[in-house]
């Protein structure tokens, strides 16, 4: 699945796709067993940007790449 979300502060428009994967979940007296699980990588003119653990998220995801605040980095960098 291929996507587009156009950011309403910047309006610039980042492509997203969704990528299947596979982990093992369990343990700790459970059997393991395989789980699929899906993210959403973000692109900006074709430049891998952000990334997304549900399609929901990935507004948030844009919004923060943008405007990544205070907490990346610091002083001491």
């Amino acid at each position: 699945m291929t996507t587009t979300y156009v950011s309403p502060k910047t309006n610039r428009a980042y492509v997203v796709t969704a990528t299947k994967g596979e982990r093992m979940v369990g343990g700790f007296g459970e059997p393991l067993r395989p789980e699929v699980f899906t993210t959403y990588d973000i692109y900006l003119n074709g430049t891998w940007v952000q990334f997304a653990l549900t399609l929901e998220g990935v507004a948030d995801s844009v919004a923060h790449y943008e405007n990544p605040g205070p907490d990346l980095g610091s002083r001491f960098d």
